[in-house]
């Protein structure tokens, strides 16, 4: 199981369905997402670049930027 923690820096999370539409485009299978506007982690499988997924979820959430939020990423090589 991989997983993504997106906390805030510019703006407030994305939704937890925001981030599950990004992870979904960029080939992953989002699990279960848990958090608040602050910070939330999000398990997935699958292969997913995370300048791949932080740009898809700059195109889903609208008036975001490439410094809107910091990312912490757990990937198992082995998928």
């Amino acid at each position: 199981m991989n997983y993504v923690v997106v906390e805030k820096k510019e703006r407030d999370v994305p939704t937890e369905e925001q981030l599950k539409t990004a992870l979904k485009k960029c080939g992953g299978i989002p699990s279960s997402c848990r958090g608040d506007d602050s910070k939330r982690t999000l398990d997935f499988t699958g292969k997913v670049r995370l300048h791949e997924y932080h740009f898809e979820l700059i195109k889903v959430v609208p008036l975001s930027n490439t410094l809107s939020w910091t990312f912490t990423w757990k990937t198992n090589s082995s998928e």
